[in-house]
């Protein structure tokens, strides 16, 4: 038989526990479904958004590019420049081939001379009393060529008479071509005199510019000691240095336009030397300026070359705009490709080229090209590859 008390203590233990494990358990379950609820609504929110994002992308309409047919063409003219100095035609330094005292100079730097025209003297007065000695030398011989003949003569009568020996006439005869032989050395000192008191004077050679003028009257020089320059200004020459190929195509005697000081002269090949100079590694050619009926230019200006040269190779004429330089000194342009997906519209894509030669407005170029290319010309900063873009051709 059991017991009463221990059988109602046993049921009333774990009808006290009872209510708060049925809270807890409330608790959580309501928990779980709020959390739940939040995860999905938020969920469907984050859907929504990237869902409105993605229909907002897709109506973005493309963008509008100016783009420009390509057609390759077949020679194109190459049009630059290249650079020299302007110098003159002939230039020399005169100066005295003996030494002396520098008596007068004639011209300053700047005048202009004729050819003949005296530039300096040099004290001739030791030159002058060498040439009076020498004819006192000269006439005494003459004198004693007249006591000869006037012996000859007399010891050939003497001969012809039998009073006199055949060697004192021989005596006699070769005293007068003796003396005669004295005369036409002392002549020949009187003419190197003659020489000296001439070259004591400087003269110009041709009609020139006088450049530098040294030494003033008064100075002791030595022989060929520069006493002024001369800058033949008829005809003034521009020295320009050209890369070896453009050179070798060159012509003596071909006409072109050299520019000095913004005005141009007509300009005829006079030389082309067939060395390249070590430092610039270009030929030097020499240009003749054709002044007539324009202003002399100032020698040491720079001269410009214009040239121009036909090119025979194929390549697409592009603007200047449309290049974009990369790494290593590639350069590239924008095209617009169809788009595979829509064809209403265009897709930007980049072609690597090779410059050929540009003006600085125009550029000729080379590379694999799609067929009948579509160019971006300007903006090209306004897209990136890969865009999608509408076309509105433009012409070049």
């Amino acid at each position: 038989m059991s017991n009463p008390s221990t059988n109602e203590s046993a049921t009333d233990k774990p009808e006290t526990l009872k209510p708060p494990s049925r809270w807890r358990s409330f608790f959580v379950i309501t928990f779980a479904l709020i959390t739940s609820v939040g995860m999905v609504i938020g969920g469907r929110i984050t859907i929504g958004a990237h869902a409105a994002a993605g229909e907002s992308q897709s109506a973005e309409p493309p963008t509008t590019v100016s783009v420009l047919p390509l057609e390759p063409i077949v020679g194109f003219e190459k049009r630059g420049s290249h650079f020299g100095l302007l110098e003159p035609a002939r230039r020399v330094d005169l100066a005295f081939e003996t030494g002396g005292t520098l008596l007068e100079v004639l011209v300053q730097e700047g005048d202009l001379v004729s050819e003949g025209q005296v530039i300096a003297k040099l004290d001739t007065r030791t030159l002058q009393a060498n040439r009076t000695a020498q004819e006192a030398s000269r006439a005494a011989l003459v004198t004693d060529l007249e006591q000869a003949k006037l012996t000859l003569a007399r010891q050939k009568k003497l001969r012809d008479n039998n009073f006199a020996a055949g060697q004192a006439y021989d005596n006699a005869r070769l005293l007068v071509t003796r003396s005669r032989a004295l005369i036409q050395q002392a002549d020949a000192a009187l003419t190197t005199v003659d020489i000296a008191l001439d070259k004591a004077e400087l003269r110009a050679p041709f009609a020139a510019r006088v450049g530098t003028q040294s030494i003033d009257a008064g100075s002791t020089v030595n022989a060929g000691t520069p006493i002024a320059t001369l800058l033949d200004s008829s005809s003034p020459v521009a020295r320009i240095g050209l890369p070896t190929a453009l050179a070798n195509d060159l012509r003596l005697g071909s006409q072109h336009t050299v520019r000095v000081a913004d005005t141009p002269y007509p300009a005829t090949v006079k030389a082309i030397r067939h060395d390249v100079s070590a430092r610039t590694r270009t030929v030097d050619v020499l240009y003749t300026l054709n002044t007539a009926g324009l202003a002399t230019p100032a020698f040491g200006q720079t001269a410009e070359l214009l040239f121009r040269q036909s090119v025979n190779q194929s390549a697409y004429r592009v603007p200047v705009s449309a290049l974009t330089e990369g790494k290593d000194g590639l350069w590239s342009v924008l095209l617009t490709i169809p788009d595979q997906t829509n064809p209403l519209v265009s897709r930007v894509a980049r072609e690597h080229v090779e410059l050929l030669h540009t003006d600085g407005t125009v550029a000729y170029v080379q590379g694999n090209l799609p067929e009948n290319p579509l160019l971006i010309p300007v903006g090209t900063h306004r897209v990136v590859v890969g865009q999608r873009v509408k076309e509105v051709v433009a012409q070049l």
